[in-house]
């Protein structure tokens, strides 16, 4: 799953780049990022403010991706290529390249070269030559606000009392989630949406749903849940919500 990756990748990245850092949370972040990759190749691409991960498109509000894409353009690359098979080992030292890179290395071709060093046949993209393939799936689309009037847009198609039952069963859910988010509750939380994930409803109240899942797991709460991964024991229903955004992209059409 590219979220959970990226959102690895990103904790990773934090991790290293901490002044005073602690060791063995460092190790844990590492570790499972090496975990995530489980020996596949992994290709990133900046696509304007999202993330090609592997050719599958991931929106800029899903957890890490900003911090990828700020990593990424500090090195002047638009992209990157890590072959399959790199040992669990070699991943720390792709992740500490990434950190020191901009200050160590003062071009393109140098960087390259430590990056091969560490994992042969790697390779870069230029920032200007990024997007160089058509991934062959649909644009992603920017989800509705309130400040362009996306209320209006949630209840297009949907009549009166159609969109009473989806309330009588929506809110109770919703209800539960702004409870967990008051109380800090990550793991209450990501179990509501998880539920609305997998909520049957008809096509035009998924748009709903969708809205009301981005209204709970802001770009915040989602960076938030994403640094549980590290946690030795975290709950594995977190790192199950964080996989269904951009999942089959469900929640990026």
């Amino acid at each position: 799953m590219p979220v959970p990756l990226i959102a690895l990748f990103a904790a990773s990245l934090h991790e290293a780049s901490v002044a005073g850092r602690d060791p063995a949370s460092y190790a844990r972040a590492v570790s499972l990022l090496a975990r995530a990759v489980g020996g596949s190749a992994v290709n990133l691409v900046v696509d304007g403010d999202a993330l090609l991960v592997n050719g599958i498109p991931v929106p800029a509000e899903a957890p890490g991706v900003p911090q990828v894409i700020a990593a990424l353009t500090r090195l002047r690359i638009g992209g990157v290529s890590i072959p399959a098979n790199v040992e669990a080992a070699r991943w720390r030292d792709l992740v500490e390249l990434f950190v020191a890179a901009p200050a160590l290395y003062s071009d393109l071709s140098a960087f390259l070269t430590a990056l091969t060093a560490i994992a042969p046949q790697a390779s870069v993209l230029p920032a200007a030559t990024a997007r160089p393939f058509d991934t062959g799936r649909p644009a992603t689309l920017v989800m509705p606000s309130e400040e362009c009037g996306g209320e209006a847009l949630l209840t297009l198609g949907t009549t009166d009392i159609e969109r009473s039952d989806l309330s009588l069963r929506l809110d109770p859910i919703l209800e539960r989630g702004r409870a967990a988010l008051d109380a800090n509750d990550d793991t209450t939380l990501a179990e509501v949406l998880l539920e609305l994930h997998h909520l049957d409803v008809s096509p035009s109240d998924a748009v709903s749903v969708r809205a009301e899942r981005r209204r709970l797991a802001s770009p915040r709460v989602l960076e938030a849940m994403a640094r549980r991964l590290t946690e030795p024991h975290a709950p594995v229903v977190i790192a199950q919500a964080l996989a269904t955004f951009g999942d089959d992209n469900h929640d990026i059409q």
